[in-house]
């Protein structure tokens, strides 16, 4: 578009450097030689499309323009001032002056033109660098965000380490002998109850270290397993729950085996954290479905487990934050299940994404490979 625009210019300016021309000239050779007056107006008039000449083409135009006048205007002045020696040296000169007039023009124009090009490349190098520091701030923002997140789980990891030490022990003792305590009373008595209900809040307390550790735990070795398999007896052990909830958890998974590499424990724990968050997200009488497909062929291979619920949502502006440990919308939520299950994946080579749109519902993949080298970390 903007050529087209310059392309126009150009053409009207030519057109109009013609027209002047023309007519000045027509002037010249129509006016009585008896009144100089009016010739000499017209010569001056001739320094109009010189000067449009060398401002719209620089000094090619500016010259050609002045060249062309020279030769239309030489005719009139050896015929019409043959007999005025000074005069005709005054147009020749005046034909001099022309041809200088359009030159130095020319060269004026051209340097500012130069000037101006020079200028916009340095105000478009000064946007583009104005842009690359604008990203690399942004870059600088979020490593600054992972190195505090990074210091936390450090500082994290070294206190569950030692709690671990010191609480789980003592929880072990705590729910053994609440066991022998309840098996001495009778089934239906008060006491049976408190002390069932003991051993749920010590096997909760344990599993919130478990969580805790999870996070900050050394990657376990990989071997392969039955995908398939995996995730229906993690679905097994959930349906008590989906029914007591009223919530319908179905499945639709291939018929043969989908071999994939990973830990099929940590596999599991992912799975249930994500189903969980999806029981909490819906209402009693909805629907959560949990799909296993293979993707692509050859070393390109994947299998895709997808869980999906018509829940309340995550809004958009939380989108950003769900993978970062302690941020929840629950109130008895920790915010750890999703940085969790983030690092499991991250540690096999998995991929987890989600997405979500608030009233509609939420749906959350894992991407696993199918041709991975079984590898032992350290």
């Amino acid at each position: 578009m903007k050529n087209l625009v310059l392309s126009n210019n150009t053409y009207r300016s030519a057109v109009l450097i013609i027209f002047l021309i023309i007519i000045i000239t027509i002037l010249h050779y129509s006016t009585d030689v008896h009144q100089p007056y009016y010739h000499e107006i017209y010569k001056i008039l001739y320094y109009v499309p010189i000067i449009l000449a060398a401002f719209s083409f620089g000094v090619a135009g500016g010259v050609v323009v002045a060249f062309t006048i020279s030769l239309i205007y030489t005719p009139h002045v050896v015929t019409a001032w043959n007999d005025h020696d000074m005069v005709m040296l005054d147009r020749f000169v005046e034909m001099v002056i022309f041809n200088a007039v359009a030159y130095i023009t020319g060269k004026l124009v051209e340097a500012e033109r130069e000037e101006r090009l020079k200028y916009e490349k340095v105000a478009h190098e000064l946007q583009e660098s104005y842009t690359k520091l604008q990203e690399q701030s942004e870059r600088l923002t979020e490593v600054e965000e992972q190195l505090r997140a990074a210091e936390r789980l450090g500082t994290l990891g070294e206190l569950t380490a030692s709690l671990a030490h010191e609480v789980r022990n003592p929880l072990a003792a705590i729910k053994g002998a609440t066991e022998i305590l309840r098996d001495s009373f009778p089934p239906d008595s008060k006491n049976a109850e408190f002390a069932r209900q003991l051993i749920f809040d010590v096997e909760r307390i344990n599993k919130v270290i478990e969580n805790y550790l999870s996070i900050v735990r050394s990657k376990p070795e990989s071997v392969e397993f039955d995908l398939v398999q995996a995730t229906r007896d993690t679905i097994r052990l959930l349906s008590t729950r989906a029914r007591k909830e009223k919530k319908q958890l179905k499945h639709a998974f291939p018929r043969s085996k989908v071999i994939v590499t990973g830990d099929e424990i940590k596999y599991r724990q992912v799975i249930i954290n994500l189903l969980m968050n999806a029981f909490s997200a819906s209402e009693p009488g909805s629907e959560v479905l949990v799909t296993i497909e293979r993707h692509g062929r050859g070393e390109n291979a994947f299998a895709e487990v997808v869980i999906s619920d018509t829940g309340s949502g995550i809004p958009r502006e939380y989108l950003d934050k769900i993978f970062k440990p302690f941020f929840t919308t629950r109130k008895d939520g920790t915010g750890l299940g999703l940085p969790i299950s983030q690092r499991i994946a991250k540690d096999f080579g998995w991929t987890l994404e989600i997405e979500s749109d608030e009233g509609v519902g939420t749906t959350v993949k894992l991407t696993i490979p199918l041709h991975q080298k079984k590898v032992v970390r350290e």
